[in-house]
């Protein structure tokens, strides 16, 4: 791969290929929308998990496990910086009711590698996640939830699957 100097090109330039990449993306089949974080985590827990992937449209409901028809819901976040700290790892909120079966939590590294990955229950995320609103509850992936004995780490699965 041709090595680019990003020091070397404009502002322009640099929002000119920052706004090219999840179009290239989606035109190769990686991605199914411009957000590349939730495309890519839910193609990779899919592929970590063996699961089916949603149609896009399907509401709350990510990916299927064909052989028991559970269903998966995928949040995600890129960390960046001082990314370990919790406050930099909350997912993305769950719509209530909830309607899924499990929840696949994956914290990326700036380079889109998985630094850490969980699956929890239902029961385990009602239980270990907080209410943002009537409508909303949210998940933050700190070092004491992953400890949880109720939450099982997929990081490895997930880390053998290949974009």
């Amino acid at each position: 791969m041709q090595n680019i100097n990003l020091s070397e090109l404009s502002v322009r330039q640099l929002l000119t290929l920052h706004a090219s990449v999840p179009s290239e993306l989606r035109r190769r089949g990686i991605t199914r929308t411009s957000n590349v974080v939730s495309c890519i985590s839910e193609r990779i827990v899919a592929a970590g998990l063996d699961l089916d992937l949603a149609t896009p449209s399907e509401r709350d409901i990510d990916a299927v496990d064909r052989r028991t028809g559970d269903t998966y819901q995928v949040k995600a976040r890129m960390l960046a910086g001082a990314g370990t700290a919790p406050s930099f790892r909350q997912l993305g909120d769950c719509n209530l009711p909830i309607r899924w079966d499990y929840l696949a939590g994956v914290l990326f590294a700036p380079d889109f590698s998985v630094y850490r990955a969980a699956l929890l229950s239902r029961v385990a995320f009602e239980r270990l996640s907080r209410k943002r609103s009537e409508q909303t509850q949210t998940l933050y992936l700190t070092d004491a939830v992953l400890a949880d004995s109720n939450v099982h780490d997929i990081t490895a699965e997930l880390r053998a699957v290949e974009l």
